[in-house]
């Protein structure tokens, strides 16, 4: 009953002194138990390449919830 937290990010353009920020492919985070927990993504599914921008939750028609990942120069990723 506890919402959960999806995290997102990456940074390619930048100085070549600092090297690009690529170690993110998206992070869901769950409380339980008492503590905050990182989902693996092979049980969350969430491994996505590239900068990820922005997410965005929306409901379809028919009460469908999907997530949708919007990357930097790349197509968006959709999750239901």
């Amino acid at each position: 009953g506890l919402p959960e937290v999806i995290l997102g990010g990456n940074l390619y353009d930048v100085k070549p002194q600092s090297g690009p920020y690529a170690a993110s492919r998206g992070v869901v985070l769950t409380y339980s138990d008492g503590e905050l927990r990182s989902i693996p993504p092979h049980q969350s599914g969430v491994n996505i390449e590239g900068e990820i921008r922005q997410i965005r939750s929306i409901q379809t028609p028919g009460s469908t919830n999907r997530l949708i990942f919007t990357r930097f120069n790349e197509y968006p990723v959709v999750f239901e």
